[in-house]
């Protein structure tokens, strides 16, 4: 199928531990610009890079814009168990994009769209209880330029969880 009738997607493939892509991921979103649609503030990509990471139950890097006809490479990672990447535009939900997530890669598709609209991300490999509940979305969609980029700064930015997750933490430190 995929030598004849380019059906199948290939993309470039990368091993990569799970903790280093949730930091790729990160910094994706981190450098991302935002824009408010519906009242939901979506990310805007500095570039044509949209990174997605699939965990139980959510998508990491979602909800994204992305501009129509224009190509985009979409990076695939699972910080967990396998996952399916299910896309689907919302005004005809025979049309799907079905793709699996595995930990432990890095999976780079070459995308574009050319039909404005929402589009749908469902997870369509039971990854759990939490399973229904796996949505996410991205827009395809013309919009006025946003601020991206991220500020220079090399320090990490880490979540202050209040001493949780150390030894500091009343009831002492946990392993995960």
């Amino acid at each position: 199928w995929t030598e004849f009738g380019e059906q199948n997607q290939t993309g470039r493939t990368y091993e990569v531990s799970t903790e280093r892509y949730q930091e790729t991921v990160q910094a994706y979103k981190d450098a991302a610009g935002t824009l408010e649609i519906d009242g939901q503030e979506m990310l805007v990509p500095d570039g044509n890079d949209v990174y997605v990471g699939a965990f139980q139950w959510a998508w990491d890097g979602l909800p994204v814009v992305i501009r129509p006809g224009e190509t985009y490479q979409f990076h695939l990672g699972s910080y967990d168990v396998q996952h399916g990447f299910g896309v689907r535009p919302e005004g005809n939900l025979s049309k799907q994009i079905s793709l699996q997530i595995l930990p432990g890669y890095e999976w780079v598709l070459e995308m574009s769209f050319d039909e404005p609209g929402t589009y749908h991300v469902v997870c369509n490999e039971f990854c759990g209880v939490g399973h229904r509940s796996m949505h996410g979305r991205f827009e395809v969609r013309d919009h006025e330029p946003v601020e991206t980029g991220t500020d220079g700064s090399e320090e990490e930015k880490a979540a202050d969880y209040g001493g949780w997750f150390t030894g500091d933490a009343s009831g002492g430190e946990t392993s995960n």
